[in-house]
């Protein structure tokens, strides 16, 4: 059984640390690690997850977020606070949401990445039909991989 309002708490912080990714790139570690207490503590007092999870599930989801992280850390392909936000989505979660959660981050990266050569040519395109040119900046930025995340765990909520 899940906490009173667990998922609408849930769901307010996924948006603030997708809202927070995508506009600075940047997982701030008080909020993403702030969330592995009230999830330890939760399970501790009621044996259960934050969702009505069992702990098992939330250990392996945890688990599994490190496991399917850490090597695209490596890499240099997520940032840090991609990997701490994921393993605490494991751990508020559960396994079947942040599976869930990562395969829709993983599927929005691959489309984001695939459409921005397009997106380019499409800015290049306005700016001259519009003689704005010098206004529309075309920098590598990095993918929002957080903000993926949050509307993973948007659609894993809806899953449920």
């Amino acid at each position: 059984m899940a906490l009173p309002y667990a998922e609408g708490l849930l769901f307010i912080w996924v948006c603030w640390c997708g809202f927070l990714d995508y506009r600075y790139r940047k997982l701030p570690n008080l909020l993403t690690l702030s969330a592995y207490l009230p999830a330890i503590l939760v399970m501790i007092i009621s044996s259960h997850g934050w969702l009505g999870d069992t702990i098992s599930s939330s250990l392996i989801a945890w688990l599994a977020a490190v496991i399917l992280t850490l090597p695209a850390y490596s890499i240099g392909w997520l940032a840090a606070g991609d990997v701490k936000y994921l393993s605490a989505i494991g751990l508020l979660c559960g396994l079947e949401t942040t599976l869930i959660c990562y395969v829709v981050a993983a599927l929005l990266s691959f489309i984001s990445i695939m459409a921005a050569p397009f997106y380019k040519y499409l800015l290049l395109f306005i700016s001259s039909k519009t003689r704005h040119y010098s206004s529309i900046t075309l920098s590598n930025q990095s993918i929002p991989f957080g903000s993926f995340l949050s509307l993973g765990v948007i659609v894993g909520l809806i899953a449920r």
